[in-house]
């Protein structure tokens, strides 16, 4: 699976059932997903008023911290 096939995959879960991602500590509105065989990230919003997933970042697990987030 390439990590466009992976991405999209998980695009597809997240708009199935937003609420599989874990929490971010530091940010409690924003979560993320794994996407496991590429060693991503994806941080994401969800805006339940307009049953709306919004993609913030795919960060690559091998890079030191993590995105910046909205506040």
């Amino acid at each position: 699976m390439t990590l466009v096939e992976e991405f999209d995959d998980a695009c597809r879960r997240l708009a199935e059932g937003p609420g599989i991602g874990v929490r971010v500590k530091s940010r409690h509105h924003v979560r993320r997903c794994h996407l496991e065989r590429a060693r991503y990230w994806v941080y994401y919003l969800v805006d339940e008023d307009h049953d709306v997933v919004s993609v913030l970042h795919v960060w690559h697990t091998s890079r030191e911290g993590a995105p910046d987030l909205p506040r």
